[in-house]
């Protein structure tokens, strides 16, 4: 397989797994929490009160939408031991666009029966090359 062949393969790859990321669970639980901020600031224990999800889960979340610049951390005016999460404009417009999205269903409708198993064979194929050229199983396993 020549370069430019490799270039291309991994970048449709690159494609279908972000529109996995966006449709699985941790997708959703971001846009979520955008939904919560939307309506107003709040600190990381009321949006783990709210989602009834695990602190340090809350912790990832917030910290990778702060990354992503999509919400800030300040102190509370009132009460200085408090940190307040509140949406940054890029953040604004992420909620709408998750409120938005209503279907985020993965679909293979676009192929027959036969191309679906086909599809899952090779992509078996090449998750066991990973696995022979020492690729960690945790890396390889969901």
């Amino acid at each position: 397989m020549s370069e430019k062949e490799t270039e291309r393969l991994t970048r449709l790859l690159r494609v279908c797994g972000r529109r996995l990321y966006h449709s699985s669970c941790a997708g959703r639980t971001q846009a979520r929490v955008l939904g919560l901020l939307a309506q107003g600031g709040m600190t990381q224990r009321e949006i783990q009160e709210k989602l009834q999800i695990q602190p340090g889960s809350v912790s990832e979340l917030t910290g990778k939408l702060e990354l992503k610049g999509f919400v800030t951390r300040s102190r509370d005016e009132k009460d200085r031991r408090r940190v307040v999460l509140t949406l940054t404009p890029a953040g604004q417009r992420a909620a709408e666009a998750a409120a938005g999205r209503k279907d985020v269903t993965v679909r293979y409708d676009g192929l027959t029966g036969a191309e679906q198993a086909q599809l899952e064979a090779l992509l078996e194929k090449v998750i066991e090359g990973w696995r022979k050229d020492g690729v960690p199983e945790s890396e390889l396993t969901f």
